[in-house]
């Protein structure tokens, strides 16, 4: 008989998203590996809890040759997965302020006044340096169709913020390999926002020099 100061406690099993994201890696290294990243992607952007960076990542270095297509293929899914999101907040408002809260955004109402004022101080770039904020991409798409912003407008952004990112991850990992990748786990952000700091001053130099 078993000592009970001494025995074990049972494993806690994990949550469900730790669970949802450790599915999604072992379709990381499956000929269904670039599909679940499209899915995720697409997914990503107006509903999913998961970002596709780890399957990114984990394709990338299976074969860094194709890293181009990788991040091209993310990107592209990405982008679709938000018109997706600026779908449902023009159509099924009500229903994904619920959604929002399903998916651990404490106060939406909240998110949605901090996704406004971003998207009024920096017009469609807010969708491409939203990494100045913590709010999830999906607030960013679902709030543009909730207030109705200008649509082509919205798929610049979220274009141009999503290439960035991914084509920033992915060729780091062409570059570099492994040694790359606790840098783009602890300071991406840092990296993109640096990205656009140098982009937005570029084009204030450019005014100044007219």
């Amino acid at each position: 008989m078993s000592d009970p100061a001494t025995s074990t406690p049972p494993a806690k099993r994990p949550g469900l998203v730790r669970r949802t994201y450790d599915w999604t890696m072992v379709q990381a290294g499956t000929p269904r590996g670039l599909t679940t990243m499209n899915a995720v992607s697409f997914a990503e952007s107006s509903f999913f809890p998961i970002p596709p960076d780890p399957l990114l990542i984990a394709l990338c270095y299976a074969r860094p040759e194709r890293w181009w297509r990788y991040a091209l293929h993310c990107t592209l899914w990405s982008v679709l997965g938000g018109m997706l999101g600026y779908g449902l907040g023009v159509f099924a408002e009500p229903f994904v302020r619920q959604m929002l809260g399903w998916l651990g955004i404490a106060n939406v109402d909240e998110a949605f006044r901090t996704m406004k004022s971003f998207t009024d101080r920096w017009g469609f770039l807010a969708l491409s340096v939203k990494s100045l904020t913590p709010i999830p991409f999906k607030v960013f798409t679902i709030g543009a169709g909730v207030f109705r912003f200008d649509f082509g407008l919205f798929v610049l952004g979220a274009t141009l913020g999503r290439a960035v990112r991914f084509f920033l991850v992915a060729g780091l990992i062409r570059a570099f390999g492994e040694r790359i990748r606790p840098f783009i786990e602890k300071q991406l952000t840092l990296v993109i926002v640096g990205f656009f700091v140098v982009v937005a001053a570029g084009f204030v130099a450019l005014k100044l020099l007219r």
